[in-house]
């Protein structure tokens, strides 16, 4: 009886790690990024380019032609998932990627079409951010790393409805999800 019940509990615990495939999810917080010397959150980091962002002449427009077109106002820029992104080895160059992936809500009108939130892949070095729009196929005839931040900019993760941390690139990628806090945190700050 009791080798039963030890075998039992190994094949479930067998069969949940097969399932627990996909990126590595750390636990750990997203650690400080140094910019000009100086250690900054990565919260901060998210607030001081989603700020420029959402006030760049490229959001304003999609935010303006959307309610152009549809008469109402556009909703507020509200992000509703990001973590930070981290591979050792990319492509034949084996280079490291580390971004940060984020998803908002926010209303914009591009080409004819209507779109109630966008993906963005923010480079963790320079603070560049891509989204979406700013990327396009063209991207993917580039340099390894261009052709990283079409496919992660282009929705390479959050195309799927319910996305729930699979791995962009490789399987060891690493996502460090901020907080609810954070997150809650950094769309105060948007909203002033």
């Amino acid at each position: 009886m009791k080798k039963g019940i030890a075998l039992l509990l190994a094949a479930v615990m067998a069969l949940s790690l097969c399932a627990c495939g996909g990126a590595k999810e750390a636990t750990e917080t997203a650690a400080p990024i140094v910019v000009d010397g100086a250690e900054v959150s990565a919260k901060d980091f998210l607030i001081e380019h989603l700020s420029a962002y959402i006030q760049s002449d490229g959001y304003l427009a999609r935010k303006a032609a959307f309610e152009e077109e549809f008469g109402q106002e556009a909703q507020p820029f509200a992000v509703t998932y990001a973590f930070e992104l981290k591979l050792d080895g990319w492509g034949s160059e084996n280079q490291p990627l580390h971004f940060f992936m984020v998803k908002a809500n926010c209303d914009s009108f591009v080409d004819g079409g209507g779109y109630d939130s966008v993906t963005m892949a923010i480079d963790y070095d320079t603070g560049t951010v891509y989204d979406q729009f700013s990327v396009d196929e063209s991207w993917m005839e580039k340099s390894e790393k261009e052709q990283a931040i079409y496919i992660a900019a282009a929705g390479g993760c959050f195309g799927v409805a319910n996305y729930n941390g699979e791995p962009i690139f490789v399987d060891s990628e690493t996502h460090i999800l901020l907080s609810d806090s954070d997150i809650a945190e950094i769309n105060q700050a948007l909203s002033k």
